[in-house]
Parts: structure tokens; C-alpha cells; sequence
């Protein structure tokens, strides 16, 4: 989505007054894009332990603020050790099970090359320890350490308005709390999940997503669901008059207007008429960058399955990244 698509529509003033803060867990190539349409109005902290993924980070421009902290996250129950695989996208400190790698041949994102010792610091003890204000946004890609993250900030979850996070729905590595366990826990923290995206499904390779075929034998089979994001807002029964714009602006700035309005509602704001006002026409304003978004990406997708349909798709063979 757009870069501060907001930022020159009529709602931009009620987001300026919010002083959102996100916090970027697994901060990997810079900061999450679902924020971006208010990123003007966000002052952005990422956290990323991995040391060559850290220093390959740099200030992009366009939120309030930027920084990054070559920090782990964790929690009551976390280690200290890296386990960094040779495709270090896949870097966790819970322990790998190569058995998976092997099966869908993805060795390259399940054979450890190197182990890091990093200590952590839990979500409420960091905002102590590192001098960064409590987050309003979180997002968490850690490769199944989300959990334990959480349960580890469970007073900074108080303010928390938005969670975007990755969930498993195969237990990639040893102890791995799966979607259901996040689910749970989230809802009895007062958020609702409202979408799933960045779907994953694996088959054995060759293997390309649903519905494409391969130059491989089989050439088609619908894949396993492995992992997702999911993206949690507050239910509207657990806002306060203090928290509900902030909770309201986050649901608006990600799309979920209906849902922003109910907050707005149950918090019967001060401002809460002019924002509505403002609603209508951010609303207008998104649902036109997401069609010309959508627009694309089928067009390349239509092109791509084409191509399927008419020879397969040329993947990598089993064991080649």
C-alpha cells in the first residue's frame, strides 16, 4: 500500500494527534508496509537481532520517526541462541526441525550454519532498558517465538491497539505454539483476529502455489497450509474513552473502516463526529488504492498462470533453495 496515503486526505490532522508507535519485531528489511498509509503519523522502533540483517538496515523515510535496535525480544521462556540456517531468512531461537526442511526441500531454511548467543529482553522491560516508548502497533515475524513475545509484555499489551503477527499452522520447529494458541490468547487479551494474509502453502518440490503446475512430476497439487499473518484490532467492548481513537485510527489506517467506526462508537470520543466526517472520504480514497493494487497483482498473476496452463512453471529442483 501507498507510502502516507493519508496524509493529504481530510483525515490526516486525527491521526497526527494520535502519536502512534510501532513496534517492528523481526525487522528484516526494513519496516512492515501494512502501516505505511499513516506512517507519517507513526514514529517506528524495529527490533533485529540477526547481526547482518541489522546493519543492512537504514532509515526509509516517511515515518515521524525511525530507529532500530540491534535487540532481541523475548520471554519467560525464551533461550539465548540464534539458530541461524543457511538461508538466514529462517533464523529462530527455537530449534529447527530439520525433518521438514527435508520433506518439502527447503533444507537451505532448516540446516543450521552457525548459532549466535544474543540476549533478550521482554516487551515490558524493554521500553525500561532501551528508552523507547510503549507501543500503540505491533507487528512480529520471529519465527514462532511470537507467543512467548507476548506473554512476556502482557502490561504493554494494555495499549496495544493493532497486532499483526506470522502464526504456523505446521510446527516448523521444536515447542512451536501454533495459530490456535495465538488466537487464544489474544482474545482473551480483547483483540479479535479480522483477517489472514501472505497465506503460505507447501508441497513437495518441485512445487509452485495453487493453482499453478510445474515442469515436475506431479505437475499439480494443492499444498499444505503452513503458515499466515494474521492482523488482531481490539474488540470494541474493551476500549476505553482514552484508548478508542488510538484503537479507531488503527483499525482506519489498515483498511477495517467498519470496524473503526464501531470503536469510535464504543468510546463515545470527543472528536468522534469529525472523524466520521472524515471516514467517508479516506474510505473512498483507500478502497481506490487497493483496487489498482489488486489490479496488478492479477494481472501478473493472470499472465503467470498462462504460462502454467500452457508448459509449467520452470521451479528449482528438490534441494536447491
Amino acid at each position: 500500500m501507498k507510502l502516507n496515503l493519508f496524509a493529504s486526505t481530510e483525515i490526516a490532522p486525527a491521526f497526527a494527534e494520535c502519536r502512534l508507535c510501532l513496534w517492528d519485531v523481526g525487522a528484516r528489511g526494513g519496516m512492515d508496509p501494512s502501516f505505511a498509509p499513516f506512517a507519517f503519523a507513526v514514529d517506528a522502533v524495529g527490533f533485529e537481532p540477526d547481526p547482518d540483517a541489522f546493519h543492512s538496515l537504514s532509515p526509509s523515510g516517511g515515518w515521524r520517526s525511525e530507529k532500530f535496535f540491534e535487540t532481541a525480544l523475548g520471554g519467560p521462556e525464551t533461550g539465548s541462541t540464534l539458530h541461524i540456517p543457511r538461508d538466514p531468512v529462517g533464523a529462530s531461537f527455537l530449534a529447527h526441525d530439520p525433518a521438514i526442511g527435508a520433506r518439502y526441500g527447503l533444507e537451505n531454511l532448516f540446516e543450521i550454519e552457525r548459532r549466535v548467543h544474543i540476549p533478550t529482553v521482554t516487551m515490558d522491560r524493554a521500553t525500561v532498558e532501551l528508552g523507547v516508548p510503549a507501543p500503540n502497533l505491533v507487528k512480529l515475524d520471529v519465527e514462532g517465538l511470537e507467543l512467548d513475545i507476548l506473554k512476556g509484555g502482557t502490561s504493554t499489551l494494555r495499549g496495544v491497539v493493532a497486532i499483526k503477527l506470522e502464526a504456523g499452522f505446521m510446527r516448523h520447529r521444536t515447542a512451536q505454539p501454533l495459530a490456535g494458541d495465538l488466537i487464544a490468547f489474544l482474545e482473551n487479551h480483547g483483540f479479535c483476529p479480522v483477517d489472514i494474509v501472505d497465506i503460505a502453502r507447501w508441497r513437495k518440490r518441485p512445487w509452485a502455489g495453487d493453482p499453478f503446475s510445474v515442469r515436475g512430476q506431479p505437475p499439480y497439487s494443492r499444498g499444505r497450509l503452513t503458515q499466515a499473518d494474521l492482523i488482531f484490532l481490539r474488540e470494541p467492548d474493551t476500549v476505553t474513552a482514552d484508548t478508542a481513537i488510538n484503537a479507531a485510527m488503527a483499525a482506519i489506517g489498515l483498511g477495517f473502516f467498519d470496524h473503526g467506526l464501531e470503536l469510535l462508537e464504543a468510546g463515545a470520543a470527543d472528536n468522534g463526529n469529525e472523524i466520521r466526517q472524515a471516514v467517508y472520504a479516506a474510505s473512498r480514497t483507500y478502497g481506490r488504492a487497493r483496487a489498482l493494487e489488486a489490479l496488478r497483482v492479477h494481472l501478473s498473476w493472470t499472465i503467470q498462470l498462462c504460462r502454467s496452463l500452457a508448459c509449467g512453471l520452470n521451479v528449482p529442483p528438490p534441494g536447491k533453495g
